[in-house]
């Protein structure tokens, strides 16, 4: 298994725990959205990690990077279950605060 797989299959475990925390009956619909994103990063998370990994990347320049693309992450299902805005907020800082914690737990 690479550093890659290793880093997305301890993700995915942190995922899962994020959308059992994301409220009743929303698990399913987070797990949804969380994945969603970590994919359309996909390309962009291999990259950087592998950065991150070689030394050529700084761990503030991984983090202003992930954070970013915070923005990017629309969390549709949530928003369309009538999560509150706030709640949708915090759930998108947890996510990307997960990818980075678990990219530095695995490539730092």
């Amino acid at each position: 298994m690479s550093c890659f797989d290793t880093f997305r299959a301890n993700l995915a475990e942190r995922l899962a725990t994020l959308a059992r925390d994301a409220g009743p009956g929303l698990a399913d619909t987070a797990r949804r959205d969380a994945v969603a994103f970590v994919d359309d990063l996909e390309t962009d998370l291999y990259r950087w990690t592998r950065l991150l990994a070689s030394g050529e990347l700084l761990p503030q320049d991984f983090r202003d990077l992930v954070r970013a693309r915070k923005a990017q992450a629309e969390i549709p299902g949530l928003r369309e279950a009538g999560v509150e805005p706030v709640r949708i907020q915090r759930f998108r800082t947890r996510l990307v605060s997960i990818i980075i914690e678990t990219a530095f737990d695995v490539f730092a």
